[in-house]
């Protein structure tokens, strides 16, 4: 079985620097030895683990993996993973089960403006 990692990162600024995460949007039937390898592996400060729940439409259960251990939640991991579910299937909420409770994010698209100087 292959693994799909994502690399988002959160907070960027015209698309440069934030905070990187990494995102496996599908980890059904990883264990948590597999994920931490996975973030590991990664490098990152955290990577989320997302796995979807049956019959609950834009439901997820998300695990947090730093390189050495898990925790109990991660914001700009949730961020980052709320923006890929959304680019892949719009939706206006997303509900995340996380091991620190759960978060319900309503979603809307704005459209980015930037000016450059003069």
């Amino acid at each position: 079985m292959t693994t799909e990692v994502l690399r988002y990162a959160a907070f960027t600024m015209d698309g440069r620097g934030g905070n990187p995460a990494g995102l496996v949007l599908d980890a059904r039937g990883l264990d948590a030895v597999q994920m931490q390898a996975l973030a590991a592996n990664v490098g990152y400060s955290e990577t989320a683990f997302l796995v979807k729940r049956p019959d609950e439409p834009n439901v997820y259960d998300v695990r947090f993996f730093a390189p050495q251990q898990e925790i109990p939640f991660c914001g700009h991991a949730t961020i980052a993973a709320a923006v890929a579910l959304v680019e892949r299937s719009p939706a206006d909420e997303l509900i995340f089960h996380t091991p620190a409770g759960f978060l319900a994010s309503r979603l809307r698209r704005t459209r980015m403006v930037s000016s450059s100087p003069r």
